[in-house]
């Protein structure tokens, strides 16, 4: 599939670990990973959510889109999946973690040694502004157990 920022377009695949019951996202470049995401989509009663792992753009291809990419297409698989929410931690000695998050609409809630971000999603705001973007977007995962969490 193809995700499309600042007039840029990116290759992504999502890719589905059975065995840990978890996604990871990634943006190539070519077969190059340049930028991840590692998350799982939890259903419950009364809403359900994606809760993210790991974000995460390679030093090589900061500042090129990558990560902005990567966020889109998280947000646009969770409306897929009628997630409501974006959820996770990070720690604090990650210094671009906070103002990645800030950039994006993240809540951040510091806790102890961790800090929690929460996102309720805007449907229309994905549906207006990140849908158009994301195109061959096909609900078919590859099953991989190669990455982890």
């Amino acid at each position: 599939m193809k995700v499309k920022v600042c007039n840029k377009e990116f290759e992504a695949k999502i890719l589905y670990n059975q065995e840990q019951n978890s996604y990871r996202i990634e943006i190539l470049d070519n077969s190059n990973i340049m930028g991840y995401a590692t998350f799982k989509l939890k259903r419950n009663k009364y809403q359900d959510s994606i809760w993210l792992y790991k974000i995460e753009t390679y030093p090589k291809y900061a500042h090129t889109g990558v990560g902005t990419a990567t966020i889109n297409l998280l947000e646009y698989f969770a409306l897929q999946n009628r997630a409501q929410v974006v959820e996770g931690k990070f720690y604090p000695e990650n210094e671009f973690a906070k103002p990645f998050y800030n950039k994006y609409g993240y809540s951040i809630d510091k806790e102890d040694y961790e800090t929690y971000i929460y996102k309720t999603l805007d449907y229309k705001r994905i549906k207006e502004n990140i849908e158009p973007n994301i195109t061959k977007y096909e609900e078919q995962f590859d099953n991989q157990s190669e990455f982890s969490m």
